[in-house]
Parts: structure tokens; C-alpha cells; sequence
């Protein structure tokens, strides 16, 4: 476990490495496709704003990133398949043979989309079996469809551990760090009287939610506005410039109306929570899957003759169908 990004707190904020609520909305969006919950009438035409910071939309808070580091088999009188990444096999896995024994070894971590040279937290896992054997006829599916998630293989077992792995690990670390704090900004305005955010139902948010508009300014390593990467969010102020109330909530966005402000609001201004309802101390992070490094297995099927299977898409559903079980309260998928 390493943690490369860190957070101080005085009468000047800084948050290192930037997060970005999910699912923002396009700016274009009509209040009719917002609004799913209303404690009132529909809010007037939002203001399209400038998008001076247009590289801040429609990212996820973080990525899970997952790379496939080493996999082997074992068979009996001395047969051994190993794939030490990145060298491929000699030979591929002989259909119908019965190894004895098998690993797949992963590396699961978390990164900020926005500033991807540094990760949070990384984990191993390991999956093992004791008996693995692939007849022609379940290889014959495989190579057309691929592997489903509810394929139940020798080789989507040892996945299916090892991701089990990886994210049992990865909850162990996570719970060891402090993540940096939950942030979104302004994606439209409504005239002054209101303004909407890219968060939603899905994220936790919640009719009747406080949010605050913070003076902050976004610092690029290119030295302007989305050039390079997000390295940190300077807080000019602990004292909000606006306050508001979530009267509608869609699935993906909410409508936040002011009720108090000292000077005129614009789009991608910051914006932090305040009191939410229900009791509730805090809302989830987005998350989304991220590259997955894996090599093709590769499959003997005939004298000098090897089909790759790409576990790739796999991977990638099983993780998205997963991780919303695993970290619930932490984490919501990103769209």
C-alpha cells in the first residue's frame, strides 16, 4: 500500500490531486431530463455558461485500475505453463488435460482520473485452484463468445478469486488512508436564482441537501485552465460565497437553489456539501473501471496451432458488477 497523495488543512486549504463528481451533465441539458424529483414547479431555463474548464466534466472521482502480473499451471509428470507478464508461453494451455494446479496472480489500485501520475492505493490478489482442465467443447465457446460473468470455467474461477482478493486487500488499505475531500462544481446556472450539479440520486444526493459554493481556484501543471493535469484545488476562503438546497434530484444531476450568496456565481465554480438530510455525514465517491493490462492467454489448440483469449472484457464486466456490492457506501459506479 502506498499513498502518494496528502491533504493539510489551515485557514488556506490546499487538496492535493482532483476529484470530480460523476456524471455531469451536458450543458445543453433541458431542466425536463433533470429533474425526477421535485418539491415544487420545474426551475426556469438554466444559463449555459463558459466552459472555461470543460476537462472537469463527465469525470469519475477515481478508477480502478487492474493488471494480470503472472499466471501458471502445473500438470502432472513435470508439465509447467507459466506466464511471467510480459513474456509470452512457449506452448498454450492443452485442451482436455487435467493440470493439478493453477495461479493467477492480479494488482488492483486506485488512481484520480485528473491526475493520473499518481495512484492512492494499490493491492495484490491471488487466485488459485487445485484442478484445471478446459474440454475442446467449453474452449470452443470461449474463443467465440468469451467469458460471461457467470461462466463457471477453471479459468473464470481463478479470476473470480483473484478479484475477490484484490478487492478484499483493497478495502483493508483504503480503510488504513484518509481520501481526499468530496468535491463537485457548477455545471450551468440558473439566472442567480440557482444552479445545477452533476451529481444525482445515483451519487447519494438527496432533495433537501445543503451545498456550498466555495471561493477556490484550480491549479494545471500546464499553468492554465485544463492544460496538464489537476494538481491541486487552492482554497481562497473557508467561508462560502453562496449556499443553497437541492429542490430536484435526477438520477445523474441535481437542481441546488440559493439561499444566500455575496457576489454572482458561474459554472465550475466549487462546490462542497454542507448538512445533508436524512442524518447522512457524508456522499459516496464515483468510481469507474480503468485499464485492465492482461495479457492473451493462449490456448494449444492443434500441433504448432495457439488461439489467445482476451480476459479483458471479462474482467471488465465482472469488476462493474462487483465493486457496487463491494464498496456501497464508499463508491458508486460512474456512467
Amino acid at each position: 500500500m502506498q499513498l502518494k497523495s496528502t491533504m493539510t488543512a489551515s485557514s488556506v486549504l490546499f487538496v492535493a490531486s482532483a476529484l470530480c463528481a460523476c456524471n455531469p451533465m451536458a450543458v445543453s441539458m433541458a431542466p425536463k431530463q433533470q429533474a425526477a424529483t421535485s418539491t415544487g414547479s420545474a426551475p426556469p431555463t438554466p444559463v449555459v455558461a463558459a466552459a472555461n474548464y470543460t476537462c472537469l466534466d463527465n469525470v469519475a472521482d477515481f478508477e480502478i485500475r487492474t493488471s494480470v502480473t503472472d499466471f501458471e499451471l502445473t500438470g502432472g509428470g513435470g508439465l509447467n505453463l507459466q506466464l511471467n507478464i510480459p513474456n509470452l508461453p512457449i506452448s498454450g494451455i492443452a485442451l482436455g488435460f487435467n493440470y493439478t494446479g493453477g495461479k493467477l496472480d492480479m494488482t488492483m489500485s486506485l488512481w484520480q482520473p485528473l491526475n493520473p501520475s499518481i495512484y492512492i492505493v494499490e493491492a495484490p490478489g491471488l487466485g488459485t485452484t487445485a484442478n484445471f482442465k478446459i474440454s475442446a467443447a467449453v474452449f470452443a465457446v470461449i474463443a467465440s463468445v468469451g467469458l460471461s460473468f457467470n461462466s463457471s470455467t477453471p479459468l473464470s474461477d481463478l479470476t473470480d478469486q483473484a478479484l475477490t482478493d484484490n478487492m478484499t486487500n483493497l478495502t483493508t488499505a483504503l480503510a488504513q488512508i484518509q481520501l481526499p475531500s468530496w468535491w463537485t462544481h457548477i455545471t450551468q446556472m440558473d439566472n442567480q436564482t440557482g444552479f445545477y450539479i452533476p451529481v444525482g440520486s445515483t451519487g447519494g444526493v438527496l432533495v433537501g441537501d445543503q451545498f456550498n459554493v466555495m471561493d477556490a481556484s484550480y491549479i494545471f501543471s500546464g499553468g492554465s485552465a485544463c492544460v496538464g493535469t489537476l494538481q491541486m484545488q487552492r482554497m481562497n476562503s473557508t467561508t462560502p460565497i453562496a449556499t443553497g438546497t437541492v429542490t430536484q434530484v435526477s438520477t445523474t444531476s441535481a437542481y441546488v437553489k440559493i439561499t444566500s450568496a455575496t457576489g454572482p456565481l458561474a459554472a465550475y465554480n466549487y462546490v462542497t456539501y454542507g448538512k445533508l438530510a436524512q442524518g447522512r455525514t457524508s456522499l459516496p465517491y464515483s468510481l469507474r473501471v480503468g485499464p485492465i493490462a492482461t495479457p492473451l492467454i493462449p490456448f494449444s489448440t492443434g500441433t504448432n496451432s495457439v488461439t489467445n483469449v482476451d480476459l479483458t472484457p471479462y474482467l471488465t464486466s465482472q469488476l462493474q458488477t462487483l465493486l457496487p456490492a463491494s464498496y456501497k457506501d464508499q463508491f458508486y459506479m460512474h456512467n
